[in-house]
């Protein structure tokens, strides 16, 4: 999907968003993420997986779905390239949006992401109840302290690594 293309169909402003297998890059990332800051936006549900979406546009989409206009409650970002920045970007950004559900499988997160999560799970205003990180190269030792930081936390989230 090209850039133009891309524009037309963010301009039908659709609830339900899917994306995946575009080949979407970090500029593509941008644009959907100026989109989702609209104050018309009307997308619940976006599905960027299998793009080729990095830490950048991993950090404009976190930019986006903080700020309080923007109405997205579920993305799929699974097999991108976010990396630790984008994961640590997206899990500081959880505190402030409506996102109950984020698909994060397969992007590189690695030890210093997955971590990123356990701050936002103590935050109360952190809304997320489904989290999605296999094939992410956590650890054991990151994942037993995820759900030890979950046991002392007031939020209800599913995780799966």
């Amino acid at each position: 999907m090209n850039i133009k293309e891309l524009n037309n169909l963010l301009k039908n402003n659709q609830s339900f968003l899917n994306l995946s297998h575009q080949q979407l890059n970090d500029e593509c990332a941008t644009m959907i993420a100026q989109h989702l800051e609209k104050n018309d936006c009307k997308t619940v549900y976006l599905n960027l997986s299998n793009n080729c979406i990095l830490s950048g546009g991993a950090q404009h989409i976190s930019t986006a779905i903080s700020t309080p206009k923007c109405p997205l409650k579920s993305l799929n970002l699974n097999n991108n390239f976010i990396g630790p920045q984008g994961a640590i970007a997206l899990a500081q950004a959880l505190i402030h949006s409506k996102l109950k559900s984020l698909k994060l499988e397969n992007n590189f997160i690695g030890p210093s992401g997955a971590i990123a999560f356990m701050s936002a799970f103590k935050n109360q205003e952190c809304s997320l109840k489904y989290l999605y990180l296999k094939f992410n190269h956590i650890g054991p030792h990151i994942f037993h302290s995820i759900l030890i930081a979950l046991q002392s936390t007031p939020i209800n989230t599913f995780i799966q690594f």
